[in-house]
């Protein structure tokens, strides 16, 4: 005989962070997770954050399809605070998500949302945008471990759009592909990354700060500041680029059960013309914790045209 008894959880559930990163610096955040909203298992999640670079207020409600694990609606409105050295943007972003996984693993994504935004690019005037964005997207996770994979792969692609004749004030085009590769390599990891984007805009100088490419900084060319790689104006500053693309990879080695050593370069730029491209290299080596929720990374990173101004990059998650 087996007897199973099953306790509810808690309606509302809590959660409150402290913490520092290279890229985003110090921050702090609170978030309340509503587990059941209403009869049909709607979830409605508040967040909060401050950060240096990034902060905001997101708010969704989740509703749950035909298969809920595989199946979701999202509806989110989301207030941001993102900034640089150069360039900060507040924006307003209202939409739906819907996300449906097939049998063959592969995760497709339909979306919809209307984007306010005000930019500032230091030394410039600031530019307001209005854009009804239509994305679509498709990804695959496949790993024989999806926090310490030995052998596994990710591929992420995405295309956005708006146009002048609904609701928008530019026409604007945007595809993004990311892919990432893990195998094992005698006794260690090879990691192989590989970021692609491409922006076709009229008017880059209206374009929100959360359409631009940059590069630098922890996921992106290591040696660099955090998006301290783009196109620069008449004053110097970092505007970010119509087109990316970000090369890294990197070898890691067990020294221990929980850390591992690590060598890695890395290559990149944001840019306009994919025939200037100007691509950067960073290189260096850093240290892996095998932590319960994935590797904590601390890098150091060297500037190919100043090896004396090394940066150091700290982040934290799943390899893929």
């Amino acid at each position: 005989p087996v007897a199973i008894t099953l306790t509810s959880k808690k309606r509302n559930n809590y959660k409150f962070k402290i913490g520092f990163g290279s890229d985003t610096g110090g921050r702090v955040s609170a978030e309340m997770n509503r587990r059941w909203t209403g009869k049909k298992g709607r979830q409605l999640k508040i967040k909060g954050q401050y950060a240096e670079t990034l902060s905001g207020i997101s708010l969704q409600l989740i509703n749950p399809r035909q298969n809920p694990e595989d199946n979701t609606l999202v509806y989110n409105i989301d207030w941001t605070k993102d900034s640089n050295d150069d360039v900060i943007s507040h924006s307003v972003n209202i939409g739906g998500k819907l996300t449906r996984k097939r049998s063959n693993d592969w995760v497709q994504s339909v979306s919809i949302g209307a984007l306010i935004d005000r930019t500032q690019v230091e030394g410039d005037d600031e530019t307001k945008a209005e854009l009804l964005l239509f994305g679509v997207g498709l990804e695959k996770v496949k790993a024989d471990n999806l926090i310490y994979p030995k052998d596994g792969w990710r591929i992420k692609a995405s295309v956005s759009a708006a146009a002048k004749v609904l609701l928008s004030d530019q026409d604007v085009l945007q595809f993004k592909l990311q892919a990432k590769r893990v195998k094992q390599l005698g006794t260690g990891r090879l990691l192989a990354r590989m970021n692609v984007g491409s922006t076709t805009v009229d008017d880059f100088g209206s374009l929100p700060k959360s359409l631009r490419f940059f590069a630098g900084g922890g996921n992106s060319v290591r040696g660099y500041a955090y998006e301290s790689l783009g196109e620069v104006n008449d004053n110097g500053s970092v505007i970010g680029g119509r087109q990316l693309l970000d090369l890294s990879l990197e070898y890691q080695y067990p020294v221990t059960d929980s850390w591992d050593a690590a060598v890695f370069v890395d290559a990149g730029n944001a840019f306009n013309s994919w025939s200037d491209n100007n691509l950067k290299v960073g290189a260096g080596f850093g240290a892996r914790w095998r932590s319960p929720v994935g590797p904590v990374r601390i890098d150091i990173g060297f500037p190919e045209d100043n090896y004396n101004d090394p940066h150091l990059h700290l982040s934290v998650g799943s390899d893929l």
